[in-house]
């Protein structure tokens, strides 16, 4: 007879064939809505800035069940206008996105502020009985993302609030060593998607910071593409400075920033091949295609530990292979290999 833990795993084996994952490229099932609100920010100034949902203006989608959040800063200059195709996609995927317009200037490091301040203000909305987001946020599970400064300023919040659980930034662009600084203490995942060197993102800066962070890390270069090319709506001054966007870079943008969230903050592993490089997935295909480059270092099981035990991911009486934490008879390695929650026995 099997044991619980081999029928689990086989059955979730079993279910990897059937189960379908769409393109993180492609939008998802959920009708999607963007309402713009007012939260506290740093040095008491109020963060004008955009929230994304499934549902409708009256409710979250009932069939999203409660939704992972991303916050996302936008670059130097820009503004969260920058970023609306791209929040209306990741909230018709199921997550909650905040995009507050900056307040700080060229204080990258307060702006990083100012996006944790977002995720305190979507937690205290998860706890009021009177928000339509009363109990449908899953506040363990929260990425940041953002774009060249913004990108950096997401680094940055991820150094300092364990409750960011994954990094996914697109064309980040380092100042004075702060990315380089932060990322040497990020314990989460961290994906850098960037485009080809130029002087609109100091030539090269995304690849600096990958180089620099300590945890699993992936990175991807969109071959071809520009310092524009992660904005979605993109910006005129934009176009005119670093190169106009382009739909087809533009969509390899989306896949590869929420194709990372997908597989480390729902732990989805049907994700894979957008995420690995797995013979015959899309990661593979573009690559072989030559429109993309890719770097990997690190295990899987790391971003697992830290997805399910935060800031305790590094603390062996905790997180090590052999240990049982919830105490029903199956280590955390075999938790990982089952795909089972090691603190739900």
């Amino acid at each position: 007879m099997k044991s619980p833990h081999a029928f689990l795993l086989s059955t979730l084996m079993s279910m990897g064939s059937v189960l379908a994952s769409s393109d993180p490229s492609a939008n998802g099932p959920f009708p999607a809505v963007r309402q713009t609100v007012a939260i506290p920010g740093t040095q008491g100034q109020t963060l004008d800035t955009d929230l994304y949902h499934p549902g409708t203006p009256a409710e979250v989608s009932a069939a999203a069940r409660r939704c992972p959040v991303i916050v996302l800063g936008h670059g130097f200059l820009q503004s969260k206008a920058r970023h609306v195709n791209q929040g209306l996609h990741l909230a018709s995927r199921g997550y909650i996105v905040l995009i507050p317009d900056s307040n700080s200037g060229s204080d990258h490091s307060r702006y990083a502020d100012d996006l944790r301040k977002c995720i305190d203000w979507i937690e205290a909305r998860n706890r009021d009985a009177g928000s339509i987001f009363f109990g449908r946020v899953r506040t363990d599970r929260t990425g940041a993302t953002g774009h060249s400064a913004g990108g950096l300023s997401a680094i940055v919040a991820a150094s300092r609030d364990p409750r960011i659980r994954a990094v996914s930034t697109m064309d980040p662009v380092d100042s004075g060593g702060l990315g380089v600084a932060a990322l040497s203490v990020v314990a989460a995942p961290v994906a850098i998607t960037y485009s080809e060197p130029s002087a609109c993102n100091a030539n090269g800066s995304a690849q600096v910071l990958f180089q620099a962070a300590t945890s699993l890390k992936r990175g991807v270069k969109i071959i071809g593409a520009n310092h524009t090319d992660p904005q979605d709506p993109a910006g005129f001054l934009s176009g005119i400075t670093c190169g106009g966007a382009n739909g087809t870079r533009q969509a390899l943008y989306r896949r590869y920033m929420a194709g990372w969230f997908e597989y480390h903050l729902r732990e989805d592993a049907n994700y894979g091949p957008w995420v690995f490089q797995q013979a015959g997935g899309q990661l593979a295909t573009d690559l072989a295609a030559g429109t993309i480059t890719y770097e990997l270092a690190g295990s899987s099981i790391e971003a697992w530990r830290h997805v399910h035990f935060g800031p305790a991911a590094d603390d062996p009486e905790i997180a090590a292979d052999e240990v049982d934490p919830d105490r029903d008879g199956a280590p955390n390695l075999a938790e990982y290999s089952a795909g089972s929650d090691p603190l739900d026995a």
